[in-house]
């Protein structure tokens, strides 16, 4: 059998659904693929020309798509560049003008508390349907706000034993644990919904607009310091008395402040939506590249006169004539 064509078979979601069902064990963390499992793996097997060919294609195909692919990732990265220039720009007072002298430049904590969030008590667990008290992950922080597509929710007897860690909508949150450094606004639907362990709330803001400290927190300016003050271990995380030494720039009034998140989301909304498309259709791209594996091995990527072209192969032979060959052959 072609190595290639084999490599590619394993690729498809047909195989990985067949080896996921192999695996044993209880939890991602422990499961396990033993040699006796995987080899009883049913694999797709065609004759050694028409191997070679859809190896061929499946790699002329790949090529257009990884080449569209990355195409996409630049133009992703040259937003995340034009992102941050927005957003130097506005803490430094170049879209909404404001006095120098108006402008304060202070640790986090000396106009703001920092809190944790808390993880669920041994022997809890998430209820299965929907209730009132929302619980948010890291993985839930996303476009400085919540995504509520994967939302896990509280049985009322949990939420009573956690229910002092809490956030409400006018906190900041930020991830101090994984991905650091997410950091946003909720909306009004979650107020009250309990916090993960691995972020914690900005609360409690005095004189300070939360959406500006929010935008500014997403900043270079900002993330720079998180980056510096994130301990380095096996598992990094933020202390919460390092994000209290943050140095926020903002102007005194809350109306300019209020003023320059305007600013900054009228010119990030159209970023946004562009965003939105390329992620589209990097999902759309990985759909297509199991599309292609799909129709591989299910006989239908190669065309009439293509597989005439394999038939006159020297090597060419039927695929049970060549499965019988291998299965005489001496193992390895």
């Amino acid at each position: 059998m072609f190595t290639k064509f084999m490599t590619f078979f394993l690729q498809t979601q047909e195989s990985w659904n067949a080896i996921d069902k192999m695996k044993t064990g209880g939890s991602d963390s422990g499961l396990n693929l033993t040699h006796s499992r995987f080899r009883k793996l049913v694999v797709k097997l065609a004759p050694l020309p028409e191997q070679r060919a859809i190896v061929a294609k499946i790699e002329q195909l790949f090529s257009a798509l990884d080449h569209g692919i990355a195409n996409l990732k630049a133009a992703k990265a040259k937003l995340d560049i034009y992102r941050q220039a927005v957003l130097k720009k506005a803490f430094e007072g170049g879209f909404f003008f404001v006095p120098t002298n108006e402008w304060q430049n202070v640790e986090l904590g000396k106009v703001a508390k920092v809190k944790g969030g808390k993880r669920l008590p041994k022997g809890h667990t998430y209820s299965d349907m929907p209730t009132e008290y929302p619980y948010l992950r890291v993985t839930d922080f996303e476009n400085m706000s919540i995504n509520t597509s994967d939302l896990k929710f509280l049985k009322k007897e949990t939420q009573e034993s956690i229910k002092r860690y809490t956030i409400s909508k006018d906190d900041v949150f930020i991830s101090i644990a994984g991905s650091i450094g997410r950091v946003g606004t909720i909306p009004n639907s979650l107020d009250g919904a309990n916090l993960t362990e691995n972020a914690a709330k900005i609360t409690d803001i005095q004189g300070l607009n939360n959406k500006y400290l929010a935008w500014f927190l997403s900043s270079k300016i900002a993330q720079d310091q998180i980056q510096e003050n994130t301990k380095a271990t096996t598992q990094p995380k933020l202390a919460l008395f390092r994000i209290e030494k943050i140095l926020v720039n903002y102007p005194s009034r809350i109306e300019d402040q209020i003023g320059i998140v305007q600013e900054i989301e009228s010119r990030l909304s159209i970023c946004d939506n562009i965003l939105s498309n390329i992620d589209e259709g990097l999902e759309k791209a990985e759909a297509l590249r199991q599309s292609i594996l799909k129709k591989a091995f299910e006989g239908r990527l190669l065309s009439a006169g293509e597989l005439a072209a394999c038939r006159k192969e020297a090597d060419w032979a039927p695929a049970g004539e060549l499965l019988a060959r291998i299965r005489a052959a001496p193992p390895p």
